[in-house]
């Protein structure tokens, strides 16, 4: 009787604490999906107050930092690949992203 109860025992570890895992990462998805939304609008509007800033520096004939210049490069780079995810047919699919 022992016996059963250590294999019963095991066999909750090994099916139950996995099941239960994944239904914790379904009930973060859409907290983490709206945190994601929110992070990447946040970057895009400091991305376009700094390019408003070069757009006026370079008007005014001042130089652009090659950094500033790969910096807005990344985000827009980032911003798009957020934008795919978000867009993605398998993400849509889960039916999670459209509450």
């Amino acid at each position: 009787m022992e016996c059963l109860t250590i294999v019963g025992e095991k066999l909750l570890d090994y099916t139950l604490a996995p099941m239960v895992q994944q239904v914790g990462y379904l009930i973060l998805y859409n907290s983490n999906v709206k945190e994601l939304k929110e992070k990447a609008e946040s970057l895009q509007h400091a991305r376009e107050s700094v390019q408003q800033r070069v757009d006026a520096a370079y008007r005014n004939g001042d130089e652009i930092y090659n950094g500033v210049r790969t910096w807005l490069e990344k985000v827009s780079e980032m911003a798009m690949k957020v934008e795919g995810h978000i867009q993605d047919d398998h993400h849509k699919k889960t039916g999670c992203s459209s509450r």
